[in-house]
């Protein structure tokens, strides 16, 4: 948690800032075709450009995170609701609005889970942008999250947000063997 509050401190209240992951390979966008949902791979420039039209939806409807769909699969993506708005934006890529908000030193791992929360809870809206996706390789990534990330991290982070936050989120019990929050 501590590289997104660096960021927001040295950013300031208001502007806004994006995030990506450097284990990030390449974009990608859903679309439909023929009554079909197909994807293909994005330059990053049009990524970028995507991400700049969002910006101009949030600003008009009090969105403050936006992110976007955390795999290819085209199931994330619904052609009816292609932005979501009770998710988690994973911080390996986001767009922040910048503001007073502080996210929970008390966790480890999962902080992009908590960020997502917190600014729900906080009356700043959050979207994810489910027709985006980026593949990023942290199982094979030198330095990746799973070179630190363990079960019993992950246990302990859901089970700490769903005490801290029981009105919003809840344990994914569907998923057996595999630790999961939902939100509400």
């Amino acid at each position: 948690n501590a590289l997104p509050i660096f960021i927001i401190d040295k950013v300031g209240a208001g502007n806004w800032v994006i995030q990506l992951d450097d284990d990030i390979k390449s974009f990608g966008k859903h679309f439909v075709e023929c009554g079909k949902v197909r994807s293909r791979k994005i330059a990053p420039e049009e990524f970028m450009d995507e991400m700049m039209k969002a910006k101009l939806l949030a600003e008009k409807n009090n969105y403050h995170l936006i992110g976007i769909s955390p795999s290819k699969n085209p199931l994330n993506f619904r052609p009816k609701v292609p932005i979501n708005t009770n998710v988690c934006c994973n911080w390996f890529c986001t767009l922040t609005k910048v503001s007073d908000l502080r996210y929970d030193n008390n966790l480890s791992v999962r902080g992009d889970y908590e960020s997502t929360i917190a600014h729900a809870v906080n009356g700043l809206g959050v979207m994810r942008l489910d027709y985006l996706y980026a593949l990023v390789d942290y199982r094979t990534m030198p330095g990746g999250c799973n070179s630190y990330r363990e079960d019993s991290l992950d246990r302990f982070s859901f089970e700490y947000l769903v005490n801290k936050y029981p009105k919003y989120v809840r344990l994914n019990t569907r998923r057996k063997g595999y630790w999961e929050i939902l939100i509400k």
